[in-house]
């Protein structure tokens, strides 16, 4: 079992391309750091805070379960 994170996968959607993805300017609209974007956005994120979560949401427009997947 384990957990997912589709931020990589939103992200890219969102510019359309994972070779289009703009740190600067997501770390600028979202109010996070450079870091912590670049981590969520590559997927090496070991531990999630509420408060990263509700700011990925708004910026994304979804739902925390759009972001964590739960599989078995």
């Amino acid at each position: 079992m384990k957990v997912i994170n589709r931020v990589p996968e939103l992200v890219a959607e969102k510019f359309g391309g994972a070779d289009k993805i703009n740190y600067t300017q997501i770390e600028t609209e979202t109010a996070m750091n450079y870091r912590t974007v670049t981590a969520w956005v590559k997927g090496r994120i070991e531990r999630a805070d509420f408060d990263v979560l509700a700011k990925w949401c708004k910026y994304l427009n979804v739902k925390v379960g759009d972001i964590l997947v739960y599989e078995e």
